[in-house]
């Protein structure tokens, strides 16, 4: 495998590949690398644990609050940023706002708060699993 090789974009490559191996050379050959497929919205790949929590720890330079999806629109114009949640969901805004949000949503999933539901869940994935064993494999959507 070479570095100009590797595609982030493809589900096969976490599917079927190796992508241990090429997380590792991005780390040792291009610890911020750049991919860009044509017609999509390229995108960097922050490899090293120093990198990315210097990013982590910058959200004025290294905002969320504009999107943070991979092939977001496949290239198209993006909408308004209010139809895709940016800097309203947790998950695409920054602080203050983004630890605001989370405290209020940690409260929900502590184990206490989910012993309630845990019987019904558990119900569920059972039968979702006993429905596809027999089958011996199944697809998941992409």
């Amino acid at each position: 495998m070479k570095l100009d090789e590797i595609d982030l974009t493809d589900p096969d490559v976490f599917l079927y590949g190796d992508p241990h191996s090429a997380w590792k050379m991005m780390r040792e050959e291009d610890p911020v690398h750049w991919t860009q497929k044509e017609g999509k919205r390229g995108f960097w790949s922050i490899t090293r644990y120093a990198d990315a929590l210097a990013v982590y720890r910058n959200p004025t330079t290294f905002s969320s609050a504009h999107g943070i999806s991979i092939g977001f629109n496949d290239g198209q114009e993006q909408g308004p940023a209010e139809l895709y949640g940016q800097g309203k969901m947790m998950l695409v805004t920054d602080p203050p706002r983004h630890g605001k949000q989370r405290m209020l949503l940690n409260k929900r999933f502590t184990p206490r708060a989910l012993a309630p539901t845990e019987q019904h869940v558990r119900a569920v994935c059972t039968s979702i699993i006993d429905s596809i064993v027999d089958k011996g494999e199944c697809r998941f959507r992409r």
